[in-house]
């Protein structure tokens, strides 16, 4: 709980370090799949993830999705919500094909579990309705993006044969390009 207490303080370095130290004993006392430990294994994903340390977050919350498929099953609603979690993550790279793939998943997993108009499902639509805005933002600001590029080179183009033209202009009618 104190490791809890330090992530909700924003002392995600503290935290982490308390989570592998529960987790180590967790694992070594309960072995690798035992809820407790998986708890640890959950907790230690989430303050990664926290720290910005998606790589290492995401490999942890695979291990946690195996675990939970593994235990529960691939329907579970526990494993809805680790893919939750990994779509959240994967959306907060902007890796934005991924993370709605995985909420696609999840909506459908937490509807047909759940129920269409349960407030979890509800949710994750909202949500993979905000990922699906963010994605149209970011693919339109991309493309407006590549515009301005274009229209930078072209216009760096045109400024570089205008200053050629002139700097030719200066050296034939003795406008400071040579000696007079």
């Amino acid at each position: 709980h104190l490791a809890s207490a330090l992530r909700g303080l924003g002392r995600y370095g503290e935290s982490e370090t308390m989570v592998r130290r529960a987790l180590g004993g967790f694992e070594k006392v309960l072995g690798p799949n035992h809820p407790n430990t998986l708890a640890s294994v959950n907790n230690l994903a989430a303050v990664l993830e926290d720290e910005g340390k998606y790589d290492e977050s995401e490999k942890i919350w695979r291990r946690v999705l195996e675990a939970r498929e593994t235990a529960r099953g691939p329907e579970h609603i526990e494993v809805y919500e680790v893919l939750q979690r990994l779509a959240g993550l994967y959306e907060k790279q902007r890796k934005y094909s991924q993370a709605e793939e995985a909420y696609v998943g999840v909506c459908t997993g937490f509807s047909r579990t759940l129920g269409e108009q349960h407030p979890t499902t509800l949710e994750c639509i909202r949500k993979l309705a905000e990922l699906r805005e963010a994605k149209s933002a970011a693919e339109r600001t991309s493309a407006i993006d590549a515009e301005v590029v274009v229209d930078d080179v072209n216009n760096r183009r045109s400024l570089h044969g205008r200053s050629r033209k002139f700097r030719g202009l200066r050296g034939r009618k003795g406008l400071g390009g040579g000696k007079s």
